[in-house]
């Protein structure tokens, strides 16, 4: 066999820091493999921006075509993947095997051999602030400008679920839009439960001084669906509170994309939650498979669904990774199994998010957590397409006005 390869299931934030992780680091034959059915990258922490304002939408979506120098390092396969074996990863359609690099020849196949592989499929949740169903990038620019469109003919909003892209949405909405009515409802007491308390209790000054009427402890009841004919509609909630709307915008609940793994090891899938189990060392919760890893928001790992969280899980993963080929036994195809792995310590809770015109976060030093709010940091980091830019660079294309049009 010409490469090694080391199978990448998923084209999310924790993919590409694995990808990063391992550039330069692997010794020849090993080479990267992702396998992703989009053909873009999706900065989604810009899209509850771009989903309310024009001139935004095409920085939001980078190729993924540009990751790899050479065949030699990687490849991306514009695919996506079926199900998984001890062995192989089957795909949903047809690929070259020249391509793929399996054999010279120009037959086809819809299996790549893999020798490791880090299952990073995401989660999942309403649009406009996910699109990950959405293959090509016109279609989810299209999507981007379709709610553009209908916010700006929308007298009263309501928006579902207070998690960050709810509220980055509301305070979006409400910041570009102060003339239009704007509810935000909540099923829980408190935004982002699993901070400290402060930081909801500035999330909510906030909210309230740029005019975003909120409801907590609530939940919506009928019509769950949303509304987009431009009709006012009267909404209740499960304590009898009725809302009025012609726009309903959906920001309620993960799900996980876990049911490929599930076909190599049922066991590996938390059954009520239907998240990957993991272990410290980021390898799946089945000693069958010590080769195959999981990463970023598809794991059931307590930590919060956060970027910096799935980078960190990443990094685990691959470091792990280049342990075990350092380690490997080649005479018998099998691992070390005193072999000390690298363990995945859980860091602080730490967030950061626009809301309108600030910034505001909790973070860590030490012993001390604590919550940072600040207009004049907003001005100073912020960029018009909240920092977009620099996912261009990690995915190796320099950012331009010509480069977005890619």
């Amino acid at each position: 066999m010409k490469y090694l390869n080391i199978i990448i299931v998923g084209g999310s934030f924790a993919a590409i820091a694995a990808y990063l992780r391992f550039k330069g680091k692997l010794p020849k034959p090993y080479r990267i493999v992702i396998i992703e059915p989009r053909s873009h990258f999706q900065f989604v922490f810009a899209f509850p921006r771009g989903c309310v304002i024009t001139g935004i939408e095409n920085d939001l979506f980078v190729p993924y075509n540009k990751l790899f120098d050479s065949p030699e390092q990687g490849i991306v396969v514009s695919a996506k993947a079926d199900s998984i074996t001890p062995t192989h990863v089957i795909l949903d359609r047809p690929i070259s095997e020249a391509f793929i690099g399996v054999s010279e020849s120009d037959k086809l196949t819809n299996e790549i051999p893999y020798e490791y592989l880090i299952y990073a499929t995401g989660a999942d949740h309403p649009p406009p602030t996910n699109l990950n169903n959405i293959s090509m990038k016109k279609d989810g620019v299209a999507i981007l400008k379709y709610y553009q469109s209908k916010i700006s003919q929308a007298k009263k909003i309501l928006i579902v679920g207070g998690g960050a892209a709810g509220l980055e949405l509301a305070a979006e909405i409400k910041l570009h839009f102060p003339e239009k009515s704007v509810t935000l409802i909540h099923s829980r007491t408190q935004y982002l439960m699993s901070y400290i308390k402060k930081l909801h209790e500035n999330v909510y000054q906030i909210l309230e001084r740029l005019g975003v009427e909120q409801i907590l402890g609530e939940r919506v009841m009928t019509p769950k669906d949303e509304a987009f004919d431009g009709i006012m509609r009267v909404v209740e909630t499960n304590k009898g509170r009725k809302i009025e709307c012609d726009l309903q915008i959906m920001c309620t609940g993960l799900s996980p994309n876990s049911s490929v793994l599930s076909t190599l090891s049922p066991s590996a899938v938390n059954s009520d939650t239907k998240f990957v189990k993991v272990k410290s060392t980021m390898q799946i919760d089945d000693d069958k498979f010590p080769n195959v890893f999981a990463c970023g928001d598809i794991t059931d790992s307590q930590e919060s669904k956060t970027a910096r969280n799935a980078f960190q899980h990443a990094f685990t993963c691959v470091d792990n990774i280049i342990r075990l080929i350092k380690h490997k036994k080649f005479a018998s195809g099998t691992h070390k199994r005193d072999l000390a792995l690298i363990v995945h310590k859980p860091s602080f809770s730490g967030i950061m998010i626009y809301l309108g015109d600030e910034i505001i976060g909790q973070m860590q030093i030490f012993w001390w957590t604590f919550v940072f709010r600040s207009r004049w940091i907003f001005k100073l980091a912020n960029s018009k397409n909240v920092g977009a830019s620099r996912a261009w660079y990690l995915m190796n294309i320099p950012f331009s006005k010509e480069s977005t049009m890619l």
